[in-house]
């Protein structure tokens, strides 16, 4: 049997809601809509749940009607035999992962005793009586147990995590285990840029974690399975495993493909996909650090921690751009201080220049200090193997240019040269430049770049990965050495193999011997190498030092592009857990990129799951462990099925659509269809198998036309697009307050798909505007007009009610009923020919049909007949 259902509605006993909203008056309006089962609301209002009770009796399993039925004899002689569902909504406010929430919830119950059962319960919380729809301070998860316990069929509409030591890459020190990260610390997105923490999420977990480990960077990332990676989800060549996939350019022709097989657009996608439901094959989006921000002059007093001498003294505090860690020298004055100079005291100090040239040679001579160089008591030296002599004469050559100095000593041991400079600022400098200054042990595992070096231009950046790299050869006992290492080989279109060899493996294999020195394994030790280049603007392939990676065969894994490294993924362990398991709200883009992947963290701002004011990012956070047992949500009038449908990680989740209605007009502008039998059993059982045999499609809202589609400030009256708020940083550039933020806003930050984008499961929908608005916009007058009215009565008389006029009722057959220009609008809503205004902040958007001159020139002469 096919019909039509609103299951969200309220009672008189709600706030703001027309005392018209009685059991009597909602069997006759939803007549004449034409909707077969309407949700009750407010059951958990003492008193509406007494007129329940008093007033409906049973029908169907699970569904009821009213004791007394209306008989409506003006509707053509059909009685309306509207059936009533037990519904009802919490607003439900409280703390969670240290913010404050607000999560509407629609309870949708099978019998009188399961909602007794229910109230019961919520009475025990908070005031019931307060109103239609009580606020109460309880975890939306704790609703949903109730419900779940007073009846199994009960059903809950609401209207991802890291282990504690993984690495997320943030400002500052560049890395941080995320146990260690705190609100306001900033860090790196998949957008390829820093944004702030908004809060970190902690909870207890216990189950399976994902370990998800891709080409090169093989250590790869552990997450609880829910939580989102971005990556493409590719099409595998099953003949060659799963492994195997299409590359972009791939249209079925070469050898190694699948029969007919064609790589689409969709493939080539970037989407957020949760970590159990990737598959070898699937690519990894890594971003490439594109920022570039270059820096000609560093100031040498802002690296010294001791008393030094100033000559020529100049008032340079105020010369400086001194900003986070940078302490930059700033280039407009840069010539005025070039004859300051610094010394010690005493006759025989050594002088140096104040500022120091940020050139290629002083880059290459940073990475052969992060290499092979120390300090010690008031010196600073570089070892070399006695056959390096080409490196030790290149960095002779570079003290001589950058500092004016020779080697103060130069002593040959054990096969190896160590050239020694004697200065007390010089050891001052390269301690405070080149280590973790949070740590007071100067030594290779606290060998660090000063983070601005991560933005300097590539030629400069080249000059420090080639003297890094002729010292150790891509390995370091530095984990934030590696990594910013990892970034500047990413910056040059290079992808480096990434390799950790545990300090505990080898203890337990025992100690090493080198030159008849016993080493103790005390650091894990990272070895960045096997590098395959997809780019070599500067020629490495033709040094001695990286001729190995000059392959015949160019066989590589994955590929780049000018944002991203795309990397495939090789495998992936499964592993049980249990212990705290954190996340990240990040600002904006709701991402972090961690050490070897990039993750993520219903939709109006102040009560929805995922509001942006103070939702959750996935239903997961939400309701932790009783996930499992949401089966729809509600999409609300200022978003769509279409939108919705950009989040990958509501494929399995039914899309609910109901009007929400506070008054009896309202009652049906968003229903769902369906055809299936008349039982609560049959109806839950269509909405979580999302079966598009039996759930026919949902009736939409122009979502433009909801109150919280685009953002904005009422009371300023800015509206807003996502594009102009994000340039406007989300601030009202009238007032200077934080705007309200949008359902599309919030739908760009969580979205992992492109728009328009369709699942393959996806329940239809059409769009419509209610039939007075139709009629008060062809007509020219407001909706609740004498004339307005007449009209839309006229139109349920003949063709029984709303929904069958606007959706099944023919063109001509319209015209023949109603004035041409009603009809015509009818035809042009279907055909979604419309304008609109989009809502923002409470202000519902204003729909156009008809441009006001053809309306006005239309229907006037209409009347002169």
């Amino acid at each position: 049997m096919k019909f039509i259902a609103d299951f969200h509605i309220h009672s008189r006993f709600a706030r703001a809601t027309s005392k018209e909203m009685t059991l009597e008056n909602l069997n006759h309006w939803a007549g004449k809509k034409g909707i077969t089962v309407m949700g009750t609301g407010d059951f958990t209002h003492p008193l509406w749940f007494k007129e329940l009770k008093e007033q409906l009796e049973p029908a169907e399993q699970g569904l009821y009607k009213l004791k007394v039925l209306n008989s409506n004899e003006g509707l053509k002689g059909k009685e309306t035999a509207t059936r009533f569902l037990f519904t009802s909504e919490i607003s439900c406010i409280y703390s969670k992962g240290g913010q404050v929430r607000r999560v509407h919830l629609i309870l949708i119950a099978p019998s009188v005793l399961a909602v007794e059962k229910i109230n019961t319960q919520l009475g025990r919380i908070g005031n019931l009586r307060s109103d239609g729809r009580p606020i109460l301070g309880i975890d939306a998860k704790e609703v949903l147990k109730i419900a779940l316990e007073a009846d199994s069929s009960c059903m809950v509409v609401p209207a991802h995590c890291l282990p504690p030591e993984s690495i997320v890459h943030t400002r500052g020190n560049l890395v941080k285990s995320i146990k260690d990260i705190r609100k306001d610390d900033y860090v790196y997105t998949h957008k390829n840029r820093w944004q702030r923490v908004m809060e970190v999420f902690t909870r207890p977990y216990k189950g399976k974690l994902y370990k998800i480990k891709p080409f090169y960077f093989g250590e790869g990332l552990s997450t609880t399975s829910e939580h989102p990676f971005y990556v493409l989800k590719t099409q595998k060549h099953h003949r060659l495993g799963l492994s195997r996939f299409c590359h972009p350019g791939c249209v079925g022709n070469k050898k190694h493909c699948c029969k007919k097989h064609i790589a689409t657009k969709e493939n080539f996608t970037p989407q957020w996909v949760q970590a159990q439901n990737l598959e070898k094959g699937d690519v990894l989006l890594y971003p490439r650090f594109t920022g570039t921000k270059d820096i000609e002059h560093i100031a040498l007093q802002n690296f010294l921690t001791m008393p030094y001498l100033q000559k020529e003294i100049l008032h340079t505090n105020n010369l400086f751009d001194v900003r986070q860690d940078e302490r930059l020298f700033s280039r407009q004055r840069s010539e005025a201080l070039s004859s300051t100079v610094i010394t010690m005291k005493g006759t025989r100090a050594k002088v140096f220049t104040s500022t120091i040239s940020v050139s290629r040679s002083f880059c290459r001579l940073i990475g052969y200090y992060l290499a092979e160089g120390s300090e010690g008591g008031d010196l600073i030296s570089f070892t070399f193997a006695e056959h390096e002599e080409q490196y030790l004469s290149d960095v002779r050559g570079l003290m001589q240019e950058i500092f004016s100095l020779e080697p103060s000593k130069e002593q040959i041991k054990a096969g190896s040269v160590e050239l020694i400079y004697y200065s007390k600022i010089l050891k001052d400098f390269f301690s405070t430049f080149c280590y973790q200054q949070e740590n007071r042990e100067h030594r290779a595992f606290t060998k660090v770049l000063p983070q601005w070096m991560l933005e300097l231009p590539q030629e400069k950046q080249i000059e420090i990965l080639l003297g890094w790299w002729r010292g150790d050869a891509g390995y370091t006992s530095s984990r934030i050495l590696m990594n910013q290492m990892k970034i500047l080989f990413l910056r040059l279109g290079i992808i480096p193999s990434v390799y950790i060899d545990r300090a505990k493996r080898r203890q337990e294999l025992g100690n090493s011997f080198i030159e008849g020195r016993k080493i103790n394994a005390q650091h894990d030790l990272f070895a960045v190498n096997r590098l395959a280049f997809f780019e070599d603007t500067y020629g490495l392939l033709s040094m001695p030092e990286f001729q190995k990676y000059n392959y015949k065969t160019k066989i590589r894994h994955g590929w780049i592009d000018e944002n991203y490294a795309y990397l495939p993924i090789r495998d992936i362990d499964i592993t049980e857990y249990e212990g705290d398991v954190y996340n990240l709200e990040v600002e904006n883009d709701n991402s972090y990129v961690a050490e070897f992947a990039t993750v993520h963290n219903c939709w109006t701002p102040w009560f929805s799951v995922f509001g942006s004011k103070s939702g959750f990012n996935t239903l997961g956070e939400c309701f932790d462990e009783y996930t499992k047992y949401i089966y729809a949500i509600e999409t609300g009038l200022s978003s769509d099925p279409a939108m919705n449908w950009r989040l990958s990680a509501l494929d399995k989740i039914a899309l609910l659509s109901n009007s929400d209605s506070h008054s009896l007009e309202k009652i049906g502008r968003e229903v769902n269809v369906f055809d299936t039998e008349m039982s609560y059993s049959a109806l839950m059982q269509v909405i979580k198998a999302k079966d598009p045999a039996k759930f026919l499609y949902t009736v939409e809202f122009f979502p433009e036309e909801g109150k919280y589609h685009y953002d904005g400030h009422r009371l300023c009256g800015v509206s807003m697009a996502p594009a102009e708020s994000k340039k406007n940083n989300n601030i009202c550039p009238k007032c200077k307050k934080p705007l309200v933020i949008g359902v599309l806003n919030r739908v760009e930050e969580l979205a992992d798909r492109p728009e328009g984008f369709v699942p393959p499961s996806a329940i239809p929908f059409k769009s419509l505007i209610p039939l007075q608005e139709i009629i008060a916009d062809a007509l020219g007058v407001n909706v609740g007009t004498k004339r307005g009215k007449a009209e839309y009565e006229k139109l349920i008389e003949e063709f029984g009610n709303e929904f069958m006029v606007l959706l099944d009722t023919d063109v001509e057959a319209l015209k023949l009923a109603t004035l041409p220009e009603i009809a015509e609008g009818i035809k042009r809503v279907r055909e979604r020919k419309v304008s609109i205004e989009p809502g923002y902040d409470g202000e519902y958007g204003k729909i156009k049909i008809f441009q006001d001159n053809e309306q006005r020139s239309s229907v006037s002469q209409k009347a002169l007949f």
